[in-house]
């Protein structure tokens, strides 16, 4: 491989204990300039003796740049991460004695859990959602369950409800805003699952008591007979 200059010509050898050199050639005479792949660029005057050109014979390399690469890949990453949304993680409870269950429900993004409590003695079901900005309850809910489970009065004190939340993402109708999450109570004389739905409005003065609808149930064991 020959470089064409100016005042002269330059030629590049290898061996194997020299991997790479220049060698400036003047007619029988010559001048060795070690290269060395060290820098991102080598200075032609620094291989023509006297000259002051300007000239530059560049050599760049990908390994000399992988770390600014690496940098601006991060720094990208971090400005990309901090205009992405990020939702609050939540987590709901249960809890329940011999005469009564309380459970947190999700509502939404940003929004606090809604707090369900059932009374098992009557069947009646309770509950509210805390506005953050106003710290008070503005939404309330109501339900007799043990209609939805043909409980009569008489029988009314020997069922048995179990409840628990979830999570449903029922698609909300216009001008409701329903919640995401979801109420299951089983109760074990009828032997039926019901899910309860219920919406929601960002208040900071309380809204009138909605009653919350069942959207679906199933049956898990055969009714057992009362006497």
């Amino acid at each position: 491989m020959r470089i064409t200059v100016d005042r002269g010509k330059f030629q590049v050898m290898t061996n194997r204990r020299n991997p790479l050199r220049l060698v400036e050639v003047f007619g029988d005479q010559y001048h060795e300039v070690p290269f060395q792949d060290t820098g991102p660029r080598v200075r032609r005057e620094d291989l023509v003796d006297g000259s002051k050109s300007k000239e530059r014979i560049m050599s760049p390399s990908f390994r000399e740049n992988r770390s600014l690469y690496l940098m601006v890949g991060l720094l990208g990453g971090l400005c990309l991460a901090s205009f992405w949304p990020q939702e609050t993680v939540q987590a709901v409870a249960t809890d329940r004695d011999d005469r009564f269950a309380i459970a947190t429900v999700e509502v939404g993004y940003a929004q606090p859990e809604a707090v369900f409590v059932l009374d098992f003695l009557t069947g009646r079901l309770t509950g509210a959602l805390l506005n953050q900005q106003s710290a008070n309850f503005t939404n309330f809910y109501f339900r007799n369950v043990a209609a939805d489970f043909q409980i009569d009065a008489e029988a009314a004190t020997k069922a048995k409800y179990v409840l628990i939340p979830g999570r449903s993402e029922i698609p909300s109708a216009r001008g409701t805003t329903m919640a995401v999450g979801t109420i299951y109570i089983a109760e074990m004389t009828s032997g039926k699952v019901v899910a309860y739905s219920f919406p929601f409005r960002t208040s900071r003065q309380p809204v009138a008591p909605v009653q919350i609808e069942p959207f679906a149930f199933f049956p898990f064991r055969e009714a057992a007979t009362t006497n």
